[in-house]
C-alpha cells in the first residue's frame, strides 16, 4: 500500500475523489423552483409573497400558502427594493426582505475549486522530480540493506540499483544476497 502512495497520480486521484464525496455530502440549495423576474414582481404586486431572501443577485421567496421556494435572478447593480418600486409598488407593500448569509461549504468549494490546477500542477511537479531523481541515481542512503551496516563513500564493495534507487552494500556477499531477492531485503528494512 505504501508503495502504492507513492505513485505521482495516486494524490490527484484522492484529492477528486475527496471533493466529489466532499460535495456530495453536504447539503445543497434550496430545493426552490427558478422563476424569471417578471414573476416574482407579478406576485409582490398580488400580495402572495410572504418573504423574500436575497443572496447575492438571487431573490429566493415564499407565497402565502405554498411551502415551495421560488428562485428569481436580477440583473446586476438591482436591489429588490428598486425592483418592486419600479414595478409602482409602494414601500409599505414590500414582502419582509432578508439578506441571505451565504453558508460557510458554498464558499469552501469556489475556494478549493479556485486551486485545484494549482494542486494538478503541484502533482505533476513532483512526478518529474521523481523521475529526474531517479535518472541521476538516487541513493538508499549509507546503510547496507542486507545486513544494516553503515557504507561510507569509500567502504562501497559493491551497488546494486532497484526501482531507480542506488542501494550500496559493504561486501560482495550481501550484494549477491540482495540481487537474488531485493524485495526480501526491502521490506526488512
Amino acid at each position: 500500500m505504501a508503495n502504492v502512495l507513492r505513485k505521482w497520480w495516486v494524490w490527484p486521484v484522492i484529492v477528486a475523489a475527496a471533493l466529489a464525496i466532499l460535495f456530495t455530502l453536504l447539503p445543497g440549495a434550496s430545493e426552490g423552483v427558478d422563476r424569471p423576474l417578471t414573476a416574482f414582481v407579478e406576485d409582490a404586486k398580488a400580495g402572495r409573497v410572504r418573504n423574500a431572501e436575497v443572496g447575492g443577485r438571487t431573490i429566493e421567496y415564499k407565497l402565502i400558502g405554498d411551502e415551495q421556494t421560488f428562485r428569481s435572478e436580477m440583473e446586476e447593480g438591482d436591489t429588490v427594493r428598486a425592483v418592486l418600486q419600479d414595478a409602482g409598488i409602494e414601500p409599505k407593500d414590500f414582502p419582509p426582505i432578508t439578506v441571505k448569509e451565504s453558508p460557510f461549504w458554498e464558499d469552501v468549494a469556489s475556494f478549493v475549486f479556485q486551486f485545484l490546477p494549482i494542486i494538478f500542477i503541484l502533482a505533476i511537479l513532483f512526478f518529474f522530480m521523481r523521475r529526474a531523481r531517479g535518472r541521476l541515481g538516487a541513493t538508499s542512503g549509507g546503510v547496507d540493506p542486507v545486513c544494516g551496516k553503515q557504507v561510507g563513500s569509500g567502504d562501497v564493495a559493491g551497488s546494486s540499483s532497484f526501482a531507480d534507487v542506488l542501494y550500496r552494500f559493504c561486501s560482495y556477499e550481501c550484494k549477491q544476497q540482495f540481487d537474488s531477492d531485493p524485495v526480501r531485503y526491502l521490506l526488512k528494512s
